[in-house]
């Protein structure tokens, strides 16, 4: 649907979920109920049988040492399906992307909002634009098809938070209490 000649915007439900080996897998358009504690393979073949679209995001710090061994060992399984990195506004502006983005999967650019007071303005932050031709009567189904292509025609649109303002929404997440 549009309005006054502007584009379309769908926001479509997911699920973000945290494994045994502490890394985020994202379920797009993804509404089954699936437990964080599992094993990232199997959270990932959940989202999978579940009919979303899963997501390796990319942080700070999360895919060095043992657990970035991990996520290249995920990657390079080569499990059926679609498989996608995200790119996050906690990446700096300025930065490169995520290597494997730029080795070997297609990258979906998203907000990520902290679970924390006044991260909701970084909601929508940062997203993606598609240029081509989408069934908008059913915006779900046109998400799962676009996403599960090779090479999806993702446009990032938005904006990241400078090195600064990373650092400090990443020392606000760190310092606060364990009840918050």
């Amino acid at each position: 649907m549009r309005r006054s000649g502007r584009p379309a915007v769908f926001l479509v439900l997911g699920r973000q979920l945290v494994a045994a080996e502490r890394i985020e897998v994202l379920g797009l358009a993804c509404t089954a109920e699936l437990s964080d504690g599992l094993p990232a393979r199997d959270l990932l073949h959940g989202v999978r049988q579940a009919g979303g679209v899963p997501v390796l995001p990319w942080a700070p710090g999360k895919w060095l040492g043992a657990r970035g061994r991990l996520v290249a060992e995920l990657v390079a399984a080569g499990q059926p399906g679609p498989l996608l990195v995200g790119d996050t506004t906690l990446r700096p502006a300025g930065w490169p992307s995520p290597g494997l983005a730029r080795a070997c999967l297609p990258c979906v650019p998203g907000s990520d909002p902290l679970p924390l007071p006044g991260e909701e303005r970084w909601l929508g932050a940062y997203g993606f634009c598609y240029r081509a031709e989408f069934d908008a009567g059913c915006p779900v189904t046109e998400l799962r098809r676009i996403l599960s292509q090779p090479s999806p025609l993702l446009e990032p649109v938005g904006r990241r938070g400078s090195l600064a303002v990373t650092i400090q929404r990443l020392a606000r997440l760190k310092l606060r209490k364990p009840d918050a």
